[in-house]
């Protein structure tokens, strides 16, 4: 996969309605620029209830949103064709594990995933510190 022509270095999320962590809160990213969605318009403004400074990117397919992460900062995202993407590009990455359905794991250099907030941050913050 190519990076995109355009959209670079973002924060690309992508959490969806189902897998949820309930331990988990977004909020904070909202002290944080560049912060992109790139799943579905109902996910985009659930996730923008907490996060008011999240910019929405309707992809035209996954070959697209393939390529933005390939040009982002990193991905964060929960069990979905997103984490499935960023994955197999191997772009550093952040996975919201689910303790209700933990089917995903990252696997590689700079992919974690998280079950608590405090682990949330402290990941988040290795990657955009070094990313």
């Amino acid at each position: 996969v190519k990076p995109h022509d355009i959209i670079k270095n973002k924060i690309v999320i992508l959490r969806t309605l189902r897998y949820q962590n309930h331990f988990i809160n977004y909020k904070f990213l909202e002290n944080y620029k560049d912060l992109l969605f790139v799943g579905t318009k109902n996910e985009y403004e659930d996730l923008q209830k907490d996060v008011k400074n999240l910019e929405f990117h309707d992809c035209k397919d996954f070959l697209e949103m393939a390529m933005i992460m390939k040009s982002s900062k990193f991905f964060i995202g929960n069990s979905s064709i997103g984490h499935a993407l960023a994955e197999g590009i191997k772009v550093p990455r952040l996975l919201e594990a689910s303790p209700l359905f933990p089917a995903a794991q990252p696997h590689g250099k700079n992919a974690y995933d998280f079950y608590y907030q405090i682990h949330f941050k402290k990941f988040f913050k290795k990657l955009y510190e070094n990313y």
